[in-house]
């Protein structure tokens, strides 16, 4: 949401991810070996001593799969986002925005920042 990219590159960005994830080619293989599996099982790991104990691995996979969802779609759908909230997507509203998906994933992920065990 507070990213290094321009509009135009971020656009540009999710197009290619759009088409990459409903019609994967070669290139979807790739990025999820190399970047999106590592990535989501670093996350899994820093997360894993805050976890209630016994959580399964696809459940906090699931978790994070939905943190990850909401930051896409705030990022590429500002127009909806706009029209709903009546807000224009200025330096303000981002901080908002990325302060409303920290809390909402700290509630659903049960966290309260003390390690479980």
């Amino acid at each position: 949401i507070q990213g290094p990219l321009t509009d135009e590159e971020r656009l540009r960005h999710a197009q290619l991810m759009i088409r990459e994830m409903a019609m994967p080619t070669a290139a979807l293989d790739l990025l999820f070996e190399e970047v999106i599996a590592p990535f989501f099982g670093e996350v899994a790991g820093r997360l894993h001593p805050l976890m209630e104990e016994g959580m399964e691995k696809e459940r906090l996979m699931l978790n994070i799969i939905s943190v990850f969802s909401m930051v896409i779609y705030f990022n590429f759908a500002r127009i909806p986002v706009r029209r709903a909230t009546g807000q224009e997507y200025d330096e303000t509203f981002k901080e908002r925005l990325v302060d409303h998906i920290v809390k909402f994933s700290v509630t659903g992920f049960g966290l309260n920042g003390e390690a479980k065990g």
